[in-house]
């Protein structure tokens, strides 16, 4: 009677692990999964939503670069504003805000070039004349632009002046 009863609770006690375990493997593979899944979902967007800087001049008191969207997804107006600007002399980058958030230099604006497609859409294919207007003269050297668009996916450039 007593073999009876500790197999009975050694039993038991072995169901209760078994089930602990195997809470915690599924547990562990559903987070792999929607972290996987997440990632997945990172990616796609980056590659839906990619830029490539072609070329650009640093100028006495503003910065011109024109940028083509080499992704597979068009970029609407008002996610165009969110993408980041930042400008500088190497190791002295500073963010640009949109010209519609700020009311004295710098600020950056905007204008498609081939805007064939979707008026005041940023199409695939399409280029963006992009100007920084400087506060002071800009000086002689090496300045760096980086550009980022709302999803992530950026590009630089390095320009001389």
């Amino acid at each position: 009677m007593v073999s009876t009863v500790a197999e009975a609770i050694i039993s038991i006690a072995a169901i209760v692990a078994a089930t602990f375990v195997a809470v915690t493997i599924f547990s562990s593979i559903f987070q792999i999964s929607d972290t996987s899944s997440l990632i997945l979902s990172n990616i796609k967007e980056k590659i839906d939503v990619d830029v490539k800087i072609i070329t650009g001049y640093v100028a006495t008191d503003y910065v011109k670069v024109w940028i083509k969207n080499v992704g597979r997804d068009s970029i609407l107006e008002e996610l165009i504003i969110r993408c980041d600007v930042m400008f500088g002399k190497k190791g002295e980058l500073k963010y640009i805000p949109y010209q519609k958030y700020t009311d004295t230099s710098p600020y950056w604006n905007y204008t498609i070039v081939n805007d064939y497609v979707n008026p005041n859409t940023w199409d695939p294919e399409e280029t963006i004349e992009l100007i920084i207007q400087w506060d002071t003269t800009l000086e002689t050297g090496d300045y760096v632009l980086i550009f980022t668009t709302y999803a992530g996916s950026s590009d630089r450039i390095v320009m001389s002046k």
